[in-house]
């Protein structure tokens, strides 16, 4: 009986050994591979797999002189036309603001007063960057 354990004892650390030995080559392999590499690509949807296939078909039908089955295009997504409506009044409401200039400060406010007033009194201002606020 002793025997027969002394035999096992034996076959399971060989097969320990062994074990080791094969995860050292196998570490070993994935070096020289490059399989430890782990970066994913990007991720290509389900629609975009179906497309591409639907594109292969259809090479291979044209090669092998058979029938070639259309490729359905991407839906597009459309704007309601109050959306954009919406949207083209409210970038005319932006450039309205932009045509009409910055927002009058009160040193400005006081330099178009003073020039209106000047004008209308038939005197020529100074140039405004003669002018200093006040």
């Amino acid at each position: 009986m002793t025997n027969l354990n002394s035999v096992l004892n034996q076959l399971q650390q060989e097969r320990n050994r062994l074990a080791s030995q094969l995860e050292r080559l196998g570490n070993a392999l994935s070096a020289l591979t490059g399989a430890s590499n782990t970066r994913r690509g990007r991720a290509i949807s389900a629609s975009g797999r179906a497309r591409i296939a639907a594109a292969q078909r259809a090479r291979w039908a044209k090669a092998k002189g058979q029938k070639v089955v259309a490729i359905t295009a991407r839906k597009t997504r459309t704007m309601s036309l109050s959306a954009r409506r919406r949207i083209a009044a409210a970038q005319r409401a932006r450039w309205a603001k932009v045509e009409e200039g910055p927002k009058e400060g009160l040193a400005s406010a006081f330099l178009a007063r003073k020039t209106i007033h000047l004008l209308s009194a038939g005197q020529h201002p100074a140039p405004r960057h003669l002018h200093t606020s006040a």
